[in-house]
């Protein structure tokens, strides 16, 4: 889920907020060197992604 949103949602508000209503907890979103990276944690886990 946190890949799908991350590649479907257009601006990082959108990605943060459509997170944060599939029930993460945003820890960042972020774009550096025409990447985009994330961490969110979901009951407890922390999970990372990149694309």
């Amino acid at each position: 889920m946190l890949h799908k949103i991350l590649v479907e949602k257009s601006s990082i508000a959108e990605k943060e907020k459509a997170l944060a209503e599939a029930g993460f907890t945003v820890d960042y979103v972020t774009e550096y060197d025409g990447r985009l990276y994330a961490a969110a944690f979901l009951e407890g886990v922390r999970l990372i992604d990149n694309v």
